[in-house]
């Protein structure tokens, strides 16, 4: 089966890269000089980051001196952790029960050498974080709070403002995981207020295995990464230049309001398409507090992973939760934290679009999961 021939639906899982992005990352290939090497070619390659570094700063609204780049989210969440307690000598990290695996891992994993403390703030039906909960349990002895800025199965979005008011009413750091809004709403650090801000390129056509960690002048931040003294010293490590140089265009290319409103338009057709052709459905989270281009549906009687396969043979790709819990029979946290059961959790399936998804691969998608909901219904 050709590219062609596929209808990718798992946009929030990675998303294809944009055609001018390549075109970009092709000339930061060519240009490979050190950034750190002081020489002419050295200076081409350190003129190319920068100029990514104002893209990426525009796109959050921040300063460019704010925006250090990494690996990806799960870097920089795991950064933002581990410098909080490092910098304010305090170990009682607070997040929400959906988080991402990349926060809720960390804060396990940095338990063994610097002592993290989770507490876990829980949900309602639709994914939203109980303020009342949250605003009862802050005090003093709180290092960090990070709640994500968007779920990445079901799409809820969060009051980080809010949340990040209340924090800072205790003088808690306050990090916001926004891998899964960037392209879907508009991001704003000033506004929110937040200290920390995490993003993937790859989620918003850039490429992988480039992200940045946005940091708010005056913050403290502890290197996690030892060596060199690049990102002034904060992260060391050769640039990825062409990657930074990717998620750069990215940024610049993806900002627009208009993208964002017709990226919420397809999923809305999806789903109204959906209700009127398949019965015995039902949509995980609230798509009234839900970030454009996520639909979390259960489909009862059916095996989600065995769904998910027979699409994929039928050339539609879609997920049966979270990438980084695919190929395992645990259920989603998210779903678990939101009240499904595990029978539920099991029956569900997750849709994500993207400004390159068309109508028309809405259409024919919505033909072959009909068919194959039914075939599988029939069997059962």
């Amino acid at each position: 089966m050709g590219d062609s021939e596929i209808i990718y639906l798992d946009n929030a899982a990675t998303t294809k890269i944009d055609s001018a992005v390549i075109e970009k990352m092709k000339i930061a290939l060519e240009e490979y000089g050190n950034p750190n090497s002081s020489h002419e070619l050295g200076n081409r390659a350190k003129n190319l980051v920068e100029e990514s570094r104002i893209h990426v700063a525009n796109m959050i609204n921040a300063k460019p001196e704010e925006i250090i780049f990494t690996s990806g989210g799960t870097e920089s969440n795991n950064w933002a952790v581990y410098s909080s307690v490092c910098t304010t000598k305090k170990r009682t990290i607070f997040s929400s029960e959906i988080e991402h695996h990349s926060i809720h891992q960390s804060i396990h994993e940095f338990r063994k050498s610097i002592g993290t403390k989770g507490h876990f703030v829980p949900v309602n039906a639709d994914g939203e974080v109980d303020i009342n909960y949250f605003q009862e349990r802050m005090d003093n002895g709180v290092g960090l709070v990070s709640i994500m800025m968007a779920n990445n199965e079901i799409g809820t979005i969060q009051p980080i403002k809010k949340l990040a008011e209340i924090a800072h009413r205790y003088g808690i750091l306050f990090h916001t995981d926004a891998v899964q809004a960037a392209g879907k709403i508009k991001i704003d650090v000033k506004d929110l207020n937040v200290d920390m801000l995490s993003l993937s390129g790859h989620k918003f056509h850039g490429s992988k295995g480039v992200g940045i960690l946005y940091v708010k002048s005056g913050i403290n931040l502890h290197p996690m990464i030892s060596g060199g003294h690049q990102e002034n010293g904060y992260r060391a490590g050769t640039y990825n230049v062409p990657g930074i140089v990717g998620i750069g265009e990215a940024a610049r290319l993806v900002n627009s309001q208009e993208i964002m409103d017709e990226i919420g338009l397809k999923a809305q057709l999806f789903w109204v398409g959906m209700k009127t052709s398949i019965s015995d459905i039902e949509r995980n989270g609230n798509p009234n507090l839900s970030v454009p281009g996520v639909v979390n549906v259960c489909f009862k009687g059916v095996e989600a992973k065995a769904i998910v396969l027979e699409l994929s043979k039928r050339g539609v790709c879609c997920s049966s939760g979270s990438a980084c819990n695919e190929g395992t029979t645990i259920p989603s946290h998210v779903l678990k934290a939101i009240g499904c059961s595990t029978y539920k959790s099991h029956s569900s399936i997750r849709f994500s679009f993207s400004r390159f998804t068309t109508k028309e691969d809405i259409y024919r998608a919505l033909e072959i999961i009909v068919e194959v909901i039914k075939e599988h219904r029939e069997k059962c």
